[in-house]
């Protein structure tokens, strides 16, 4: 059954909701071979901008933020009660898996699951069968559907994981489909490939725009990965506010059981190892769990 999607953070049965603003690190990193996809020539939407004086010049001028529909307060029911924690604060060790620092939400268990109480989170106030219940897991791109010109590559030589890219700009997009079990709170992370970690000007393909819940917002993931090694790592999902690197991390508020489509498009253009990538993305109620303890990827 697929739970239907609103766009405003009061209205079940789904809501998108971004925390307070933070500004992620933005240095470089080194150049292994990885992934390959065919050449896409110039960028049409934007060139990124960047930080430091050895980098590439900034953009002339700002990017697209994230929708106007997405909430930076916390997040209300029709009774007012707080659904979304607005006091997460960023994960600034960018070379691990994103944790948002937070212990849960004033709804929540003890133990900081941030999933809240099942009466709290359906719309009529009913527990669903079995909930609340900890949720943890992972879904592979290559069990999503894909759009061209995104395209399966492998990773490494082992064909192991695959990665969806695209080389053209603004072109190509990945769907997955995620399950819940039921209502309440839950961070996203994005097993992400970055061939030049941090966030350098163009050419650097490190961002999609991301839609779940009806909004599209930008994920520039690359202001995320300043501290991991080249190619693969765990990132969380965050809403570009402003270039470059000023993000929110976002939380999907799920009001009711059933099946959520998360979509990813390609923004930037790339050729050979140089593209944006994504392989997995895990989906838990605990926003400071460490999804390589569900698949390491080096």
């Amino acid at each position: 059954m697929s739970s239907v999607v609103r766009r405003s953070c009061r209205v079940p049965s789904l809501a998108l909701c971004v925390l307070s603003a933070c500004s992620f690190d933005t240095a470089g990193n080194g150049f292994p071979a990885g992934a390959s996809v065919g050449d896409g020539g110039t960028s049409g939407a934007d060139t990124e901008a960047s930080e430091g004086g050895d980098e590439p010049a900034p953009a002339p001028g700002p990017d697209q933020g994230p929708d106007p529909s997405a909430s930076s307060s916390p997040m209300t029911d029709g009774g007012g009660g707080p659904h979304a924690s607005a006091g997460d604060e960023p994960d600034t060790d960018t070379g691990a898996p994103g944790g948002g620092g937070s212990e849960g939400s004033e709804d929540g268990s003890e133990n900081g699951s941030g999933n809240g109480s099942a009466g709290d989170a359906t719309s009529g106030g009913v527990d669903a069968p079995g909930c609340p219940a900890p949720m943890f897991e992972l879904v592979w791109v290559d069990d999503g559907e894909l759009v061209a010109p995104m395209q399966l590559v492998a990773a490494d030589a082992n064909d192991n994981p695959n990665v969806a890219a695209s080389s053209v700009a603004e072109s190509g997009e990945v769907t997955v489909a995620l399950e819940f079990a039921c209502p309440g709170e839950y961070a996203l992370w994005g097993l992400v490939w970055d061939y030049e970690p941090g966030a350098w000007g163009d050419p650097d393909p490190d961002s999609f725009y991301f839609d779940v819940g009806g909004a599209e917002s930008t994920w520039r993931y690359g202001c995320q990965t300043a501290g991991a090694a080249s190619g693969l790592s765990w990132q969380r999902l965050a809403a570009l506010a402003a270039q470059p690197c000023e993000a929110s991390y976002i939380v999907l508020q799920v009001y009711e059981a059933g099946t959520v489509e998360l979509t990813l498009r390609n923004r930037e253009s790339g050729s050979g190892s140089q593209v944006a990538g994504i392989a997995a993305i895990v989906v838990g109620d605990d926003p400071d769990a460490d999804p390589s303890t569900l698949y390491e990827p080096y």
